[in-house]
């Protein structure tokens, strides 16, 4: 619960998503690990990642935008080849969301978000039954979040813990 707060306080602009939930996730790993996880450690990360956390953001932030408008008009029927034109902007949708919560996952101040941007096409890759896992966790979260929203608090911890635990897998089977 303590990461969906964190996640959907700093996400609150909507251009700092990105960075709110490469906190959340930090800050989850720190508690398994059993680290020091307070706010203090979280608002450390916040001030390291905010300035290069903006551009990540902004980009996201259009291209949901886009996606989701195709989404409109294509259902709308305003569009030619509306049904592809849906299909393709769920996909979309989808695709961003699962790399943002993988990126998210491989962020660190020390390294940033090139990195970890660079390093989503290899975690994919390597484990597409996890990027699978991702996706159904993205999409959920956005349902639960459309059909009640109070729940994104949950729903966004949740995504988080989803994205720690995906690749965990992988670990037990050894």
């Amino acid at each position: 619960m303590v990461a969906g707060v964190v996640v959907l306080l700093v996400a609150l602009p909507l251009i700092t998503l990105p960075l709110a939930l490469a906190l959340g996730v930090r800050h989850l790993r720190r508690y398994l690990l059993a680290e020091s996880h307070g706010v203090g450690e979280v608002l450390a990360d916040l001030r390291q990642g905010v300035l290069g956390s903006l551009l990540v953001g902004l980009v996201t932030l259009l291209l949901g935008t886009a996606l989701a408008l195709d989404v409109a008009l294509g259902t709308a029927g305003v569009l030619p080849g509306g049904r592809v034109v849906v299909v393709a902007g769920w996909v979309g949708l989808a695709v961003l969301g699962t790399v943002l919560v993988v990126a998210a996952r491989a962020w660190s101040p020390a390294t940033g978000w090139r990195a970890a941007l660079r390093a989503v096409p290899q975690e994919l890759g390597t484990d597409p039954v996890g990027a699978c896992y991702v996706a159904v966790a993205v999409g959920f979260v956005a349902l639960l979040t459309w059909q009640l929203p109070p729940l994104v608090l949950p729903g966004l911890g949740l995504l988080v813990f989803a994205s720690l635990a995906v690749p965990e897998r992988l670990l037990a089977r050894g």
